[in-house]
């Protein structure tokens, strides 16, 4: 079984496209940031079939804190979606 799904948001001037890839048990996500039309970060995250309905809500948080933390130039964001415990990885296309 092979599912995929996109999502697009406008936030604070960002793009934020996140897309869900899922292909048997696990499903595995990322969250492209960019700022005039140039690409900011990405976030990125895997689980199991059992999240999916949730993964887009916790992926366009940790997108959002990403878009808080460059707006604030490298300052820590303080947002409501701090300790969902999830990684995020900036820098890469």
């Amino acid at each position: 079984m092979h599912n995929e799904a996109q999502r697009n948001l406008d936030y604070r001037g960002s793009l934020i496209t996140i897309e869900l890839i899922g292909s048997g048990e696990q499903i595995s996500a990322r969250a492209d940031v960019h700022r005039d039309g140039e690409f900011a970060g990405r976030v990125v995250l895997a689980a199991g079939q059992a999240e999916r309905e949730i993964l887009f809500d916790k992926l366009e948080c940790k997108a959002k804190e990403l878009v808080d933390g460059l707006l604030a130039a490298g300052s820590p964001a303080a947002t409501a979606c701090s300790g969902l415990g999830l990684q995020k990885t900036t820098g890469f296309p």
